[in-house]
């Protein structure tokens, strides 16, 4: 069977969609909402979207989408979300970074790290797909461990999040 999450591998809905569906073939889909519109169209999908962070709050829309859409959800599933700088092998250090990309949620974890950088913060629509196409070396991306190792990237500085984040998913049906 087929399952979809929002973003590429690496994502943390990537990491939540295996940890709730081994078994499944796990799709990626550009967004949220053309994971919400999948289940929608096709009752024996199953897909996986992130509704809440206890740091940054309610992922915006995303109850909106499954209301719209008429989506079931089946279980949640908490995932420990670690957020680690990012750059390309060829980046020179933080202090030559002038911008950071990632999920608006994210950034709302890191918030307080990334004050401290100076640096211009630019959203994403996911932070794997952020690590998928850095392609300058004086701009960074937050996201997991796992998208550093698929994408060639190097970990400039590990757990830039305020404390321990945890993101709630949940697994969904139309």
């Amino acid at each position: 069977m087929r399952a979809v999450y929002p973003g590429a591998p690496g994502a943390f809905a990537h990491a939540a969609c295996r940890a709730m569906l081994p078994e499944h073939d796990a799709q990626a889909l550009p967004s949220f909402e053309a994971v919400a519109a999948a289940l929608g169209s096709d009752p024996d999908l199953r897909g996986v979207l992130p509704v809440r962070n206890n740091i940054a709050g309610e992922v915006p829309g995303v109850q909106a989408l499954i209301s719209f859409r008429r989506l079931r959800a089946l279980r949640s599933f908490d995932l420990q979300v670690r957020l680690h700088l990012l750059g390309l092998p060829s980046c020179n250090g933080i202090d030559r970074l002038k911008m950071v990309v990632s999920h608006p949620i994210a950034l709302a974890q890191c918030a307080k790290a990334l004050s401290a950088l100076d640096v211009a913060l630019i959203e994403a629509p996911s932070t794997a797909l952020a690590a998928q196409s850095l392609s300058d070396s004086q701009t960074a991306v937050l996201a997991s461990g796992e998208a550093a190792d698929l994408y060639g990237l190097k970990i400039l500085d590990r757990d830039l999040q305020v404390r321990v984040s945890i993101t709630t998913f949940l697994l969904l049906r139309g």
